[in-house]
């Protein structure tokens, strides 16, 4: 190994640490932060994937344990230095690798990023971390899986503490890498049903198939709802990012309208579908106000934006930003989506509204007066007015699903 060479080990916590701070300050999401990972080896590149996902899940109990060794708080330490301790403390806290590589892998990569000045600090914090234990995180239910108070309390009095528990528990773990193929697309010997017709597990580092898109089985479930039969009219009026659109197009419609508030998320659905030669016509409108008949679809798919906490196993992140605030916002406006979307059903027409989130002013009381029931065959917790899925009820991303028909 040359002098200018890092040592193993060293490049993926380099990679992890600067993903890390990408995350928790420059607002990038961490499923796609992770998704091209230049390492060549599988192992290493799992590593990265790793590290990353266990220190946003466990950040809190992560700090806490540095801080429990500083002399100084914590927000005084340079920010790529703290990223890196924090990589290094939940490979000690919470991996099988032996706490002394992880001090010193730690601080070969501080000198890497170009902060040698800080080698002796971060040796010494780290070693004074290894000889202790994960701190406690007592007092409050939803600490130790990092939840906020607000969302802890809101689930505990919807569903009771020990379904919240289970709830925290599981999207706290790997979500698995699932696939939908396409018409025409071969399912791989290697993939397993997965839990809605139409999606399929992969086994982790498997490659994902030709002609197969990358989508969690409860997404799958939501086009499926729809029913949608060949040549019917189907709007999708808040598309972006444009998956379920895909789907849609792949599902036989004979017309397919997609539509988005925001330009720059419509113009990168439009280079994605571009790509797959799906038929899909797409318009710059506002889903609160569409600029379309009343009675012209046969089915619409309100795959309304929202707070985003039923996809915490793939963006656990997720927890640090929405607030309760941001919940009824965002309430407010998937209730304005609806209402103005019904009236755009045809005689006979079908509307699907879904959010990928779980809490009650996001899903139950969105719909709360209008004529909806839940879709048929699909896993999760019915009730008269929908259907819960989630990583503890479905083994999917948490979603819920309400049907409006005409």
């Amino acid at each position: 190994m040359s002098e200018t060479e890092p040592k193993p080990g060293v490049p993926a916590r380099l990679i992890a640490a600067s993903i890390l701070g990408r995350v928790l300050r420059a607002g990038a999401w961490s499923n796609v932060a992770l998704r091209d990972i230049d390492l060549e080896e599988s192992s290493d590149r799992a590593l990265v994937r790793m590290l990353v996902y266990e220190t946003i899940r466990k950040l809190e109990i992560v700090d806490a344990g540095i801080e429990a060794v500083l002399d100084r708080p914590i927000a005084t330490v340079e920010a790529t230095v703290l990223d890196t301790m924090r990589i290094a403390t939940t490979e000690m806290f919470f991996s099988r690798s032996p706490n002394h590589a992880a001090v010193d892998t730690a601080v070969e990569a501080v000198k890497a990023a170009g902060h040698s000045r800080a080698a002796g600090f971060v040796n010494g914090v780290l070693r004074s971390v290894s000889r202790s234990n994960p701190p406690e995180m007592s007092g409050r239910l939803g600490a130790a899986f990092g939840m906020p108070d607000w969302l802890t309390e809101t689930l505990v009095s919807a569903w009771g503490e020990g379904e919240t528990i289970e709830f925290f528990s599981a999207s706290a773990e790997a979500a698995p890498l699932a696939i939908r193929p396409r018409p025409g697309a071969a399912v791989p010997s290697v993939a397993a049903p997965g839990p809605v017709a139409g999606s399929w597990l992969l086994p982790p580092g498997a490659e994902v198939p030709p002609n197969c898109v990358v989508q969690d089985p409860a997404s799958v479930a939501v086009v499926a709802a729809l029913g949608i039969e060949p040549g019917q009219r189907v709007l999708d009026p808040a598309a972006a990012p444009g998956g379920k659109t895909l789907q849609i197009a792949d599902s036989g419609a004979g017309m397919v309208v997609a539509s988005d508030l925001h330009g720059r998320r419509l113009r990168s659905a439009v280079r994605r579908l571009a790509k797959t030669a799906a038929m899909v016509h797409w318009v710059q409108a506002d889903a609160s106000a569409p600029p379309f008949r009343g009675g012209s679809f046969d089915r619409i798919l309100l795959d309304a934006p929202c707070s985003g906490l039923g996809t915490l196993r793939r963006r656990p992140e997720i927890r640090l930003k929405v607030t309760e605030g941001e919940v009824r916002r965002l309430a407010a406006q998937q209730r304005r989506m609806i209402e103005a979307a019904i009236p755009l059903l045809a005689p006979g027409g079908r509307l699907v509204y879904s959010v990928c989130t779980v809490t009650p002013a996001e899903t139950l009381e969105v719909v709360e007066g209008l004529r909806v029931r839940a879709p048929e065959s699909l896993p999760g917790r019915r009730s008269a007015s929908g259907l819960l899925m989630g990583p503890h009820l479905s083994d999917t991303d948490g979603m819920f699903i309400a049907v409006v028909e005409r």
